[in-house]
């Protein structure tokens, strides 16, 4: 059976509508990696240790259709980093992990 993990992005944020062609939206919140396979591969790990991330979105909308593209940075810090005052906001993404992607979507009802 195949093993890895499956990364799960809770987040909350805003989006804005710009003359219904545009959208952009911004959120942050904790990823927490979901381990799957062998028994002996999954491991626990407390949901404060998290580490961060912020991601930013921008779609062009046309009717029923839509182009996106979404950036998510994923930080070294964690929840408990925040809480404990630990983190420093510059410091937050001193060594990222970035990743990008695009979409398009069609309505259908």
């Amino acid at each position: 059976m195949a093993s890895g993990t499956i990364d799960l992005y809770a987040n909350a944020g805003v989006s804005i509508s710009l003359l219904n062609l545009l959208r952009f939206g911004v959120s942050a919140g904790p990823m927490f990696e979901i381990a799957y396979g062998e028994p002996d591969d999954v491991s626990e790990t407390d949901p404060m240790e998290a580490n961060l991330n912020l991601r930013m979105t921008a779609d062009l909308l046309l009717g029923d259709f839509s182009i996106g593209a979404t950036g998510i940075i994923t930080s070294s810090s964690s929840i408990n980093d925040v809480i404990d005052g630990t983190a420093e906001f510059g410091g937050l993404f001193e060594s990222p992990d970035i990743k990008a992607g695009v979409s398009a979507l069609f309505a259908i009802f």
